[in-house]
């Protein structure tokens, strides 16, 4: 009773002394000054970039580590719970590996000190120094009272005990440069990825731990670098996501090749995990897009494009239900891996807004963005465009019909598209134009002009998908145009 009354009394302070609250967008996040609204949402988007990132023991929460801070999310309501900082001494934030047991993980920062984190609690458990400073594999052991660790500087692979901080094995790489480690079945054994592609030996070792003995390796047909290792579910098999082209699969039992290729158009992303089900693979690509494989046919199950840029990471929920990402554009997707949609409908673009339009009436707001989609955003309350996919490359001009009902999308590929705003149809698409499409607006419900880099204006005929006239004079592209109130002319900005 006394908090509610507090409350009543500041809102009638504010009131009475003019004092206004701060302006938050649909999901309550403050806004910039000035602004009245924020389509879409920041959540989850850094502009810092992120360095690595883990699920929870739960699969509800998303444990990021960017600049000196842990970023604990809860996935189940889009919320950040809490910004931490296991130590006040503690430096940038490097590597994160979450506990399969409870609300713990373990963190280590740019000089080499490894912490054990109670995230729920706020509370540090564990602290030790490794005095090496270029850390890039953090691992528990299946036990969970031991920490796998490799230096990047030295390739070397090392055990401790993380109550006490007691280094209990320490690998020499010989000649070969480690660009990750885990633990193998039960963790008395290590696996360790080169990415050092120039040699004759293996580009993935097998050591056992107690006596640094290697146990065997991984020696693909022709020698390439790996950027990640990932254990299956059932210890029997290695998956090695490699350098250029494709990700290996490999049997632990006798250091076979079990199956190879899973190669995505472009070059593929770093990283490359086991799904839920036994037969899926995960893997991510420079196109953004997330797919996941049959590990016994080599062919795509599913794809989707959580991302406009190069997938950097991928991480499996230990439910193996849900997938988390992160890629250039700096956003972190959380996506169901039998369906590829969102846990939650966040209704925001994932690259960069190019073009934005309002209805004559100004109920409806039509933005176009990199991501190869238009949303469309009701005027009353701002909150949630429905995405509409726009073939081809990335959008960069947007109109609304006079009539409201319709949309158009230039874009990169040189293609007008239009769409109907209720239905997300796909009406017609105007092909003439070479080079962006920087400029498109209706002249009325059947005419439309539009600019491109091709250095040309069009006059189209929507109806009849045809042009009317070309009007050039421009040397370079043409970046925008407006049309005179009674309709005759055209007022054009070039490169030139």
């Amino acid at each position: 009773m006394k908090n509610a009354v507090m409350v009543i009394v500041s809102l009638w302070l504010g009131l009475a002394y003019g004092v206004a609250a701060e302006p938050v967008d649909w999901l309550g996040d403050p806004l910039p000054p000035g602004a009245t609204h924020r389509l879409g949402t920041q959540r989850m988007r850094y502009s810092s970039g992120v360095r690595d990132m883990a699920y929870s023991y739960d699969s509800a929460k998303a444990l990021v580590v960017s600049g000196k801070t842990l970023d604990v999310w809860d996935l189940t309501r889009g919320e950040l719970l809490a910004s931490q900082r296991p130590d006040e001494d503690s430096g940038e934030l490097r590597l994160i590996a979450a506990s399969r047991r409870g609300p713990v993980a373990l963190v280590a920062d740019r000089a080499g000190v490894v912490y054990e984190w109670d995230f729920e609690a706020n509370r540090l458990l564990h602290r030790f120094a490794t005095g090496r400073e270029r850390l890039v594999s953090l691992r528990y052991s299946p036990d969970e009272e031991r920490v796998l660790t490799l230096d990047s500087a030295t390739s070397i692979l090392e055990e401790w005990d993380k109550t006490t901080g007691e280094r209990l094995h320490e690998i020499q790489p010989g000649e070969a440069r480690f660009a990750c480690a885990i633990y193998g079945p039960e963790g008395r054994t290590a696996l360790a990825g080169s990415y050092d592609y120039m040699g004759n030996g293996p580009n993935v070792f097998h050591f056992d731990l107690a006596g640094g003995e290697l146990l065997g390796g991984l020696l693909p047909g022709k020698w390439v670098g790996v950027y990640d290792l990932d254990l299956s579910p059932d210890g029997q098999r290695v998956l090695a996501r490699l350098r250029y082209g494709s990700t290996t699969e490999w049997r632990l039992s006798d250091h076979e090749i079990v199956a190879g290729g899973f190669r995505a158009p472009g070059r593929p992303g770093p990283s490359a995990r086991y799904a839920g089900d036994e037969r899926w693979l995960l893997t991510g690509s420079r196109d953004g897009t997330v797919r996941v494989w049959d590990r016994h046919t080599g062919e795509v199950v599913r794809k989707w494009a959580p991302h406009t840029g190069w997938v950097r990471m991928i991480r499996v929920s230990p439910d193996g239900k849900w997938a988390i990402s992160y890629a250039d554009g700096r956003v972190i997707a959380d996506t169901n891996i039998e369906t590829g949609r969102p846990r939650l409908p966040w209704a925001r673009h994932t690259s960069a807004v190019r073009a934005r339009a309002l209805s004559r009436d100004g109920t409806r707001l039509v933005s176009g963005s990199s991501d190869r989609t238009i949303r469309v955003w009701d005027g009353e309350g701002w909150d949630g465009g429905a995405a509409i996919e726009v073939p081809g490359g990335g959008v960069l001009a947007v109109a609304v019909s006079p009539d409201g009902q319709r949309a158009l999308a230039g874009s990169k590929d040189g293609v007008i598209h239009e769409f109907d705003i209720a239905t997300g149809r796909l009406v017609r698409s105007l092909t003439g134009h070479c080079g962006h499409v920087h400029a498109v607006l209706y002249l009325d419900d059947d005419r439309v002009l539009s600019a491109a880099d091709d250095g040309a204006l069009r006059l189209w005929n929507v109806a009849g998908e045809k042009t009317e006239r070309v009007m050039t004079g421009h040397l370079g592209g043409v970046l925008a145009v407006a049309v005179s109130p009674d309709g005759d002319r055209a007022l054009s900005v070039g490169r030139d």
